[in-house]
C-alpha cells in the first residue's frame, strides 16, 4: 500500500511541476537563476513593433544589432547599422507578480518600462512590452534574443 501511495504522490508532484510553467513558452523548470540566464550578450533575432518586423523594414539590422545584460544590473542595446547607428543603455532588475509573470524592470532615460518575459531559456529569450515610440504613440514590442557568438 505504501508503494502505491508513493507512486501516486510522485506522479502528482511531477505533473504539477511540468504543468505550472513560469513562462508561456518555457521552460517548466531550470536550475539556473533568472538573472544568470539573462546576463550576457544577445543577438536581436526578431524585433516586432505592433506585429510588423522592424528588422525586415530596415529599422534595424539583425546581424549588426545586439543587447547586453550584465549581472550587475546594467544593459546596453547597440545598433551598428551604418545608417542608423545608436546605443541605448540603462539599468535593469528582475521583478515578478504581474499576473504571475516575471519581468525585467528597465530604466530607460529615467522612465521605467517592464519587459514581460514569455520565454527564458539558456539559449533563447523572448519578451514583450508596451512603450511610446519616436512618433509619440504607444506601441507593442516583441523581442526574440539568442546568444551572440563573440
Amino acid at each position: 500500500m505504501n508503494l502505491k501511495r508513493l507512486f501516486f504522490l510522485s506522479t502528482v508532484t511531477i505533473l504539477l511541476v511540468v504543468s505550472c510553467k513560469r513562462y508561456d513558452e518555457g521552460p517548466g523548470l531550470s536550475l539556473r537563476f533568472k538573472e544568470t540566464r539573462i546576463a550576457g550578450v544577445w543577438n536581436i533575432d526578431k524585433f516586432d513593433v505592433d506585429g510588423i518586423s522592424a528588422l525586415d523594414s530596415g529599422l534595424m539590422n539583425d546581424s549588426l544589432s545586439y543587447i547586453e545584460f550584465t549581472k550587475g544590473g546594467f544593459y546596453e542595446i547597440v545598433n551598428e547599422h551604418p545608417n542608423k547607428f545608436g546605443v541605448e543603455s540603462g539599468i535593469w532588475h528582475m521583478g515578478s507578480g504581474w499576473k504571475g509573470k516575471d519581468y525585467m524592470e528597465v530604466d530607460k532615460n529615467d522612465r521605467l518600462v517592464n519587459y514581460y518575459i514569455i520565454k527564458l531559456k539558456n539559449n533563447n529569450i523572448k519578451y514583450e512590452y508596451d512603450d511610446v515610440g519616436k512618433d509619440g504613440k504607444m506601441h507593442h514590442y516583441v523581442v526574440h534574443l539568442t546568444p551572440k557568438v563573440l
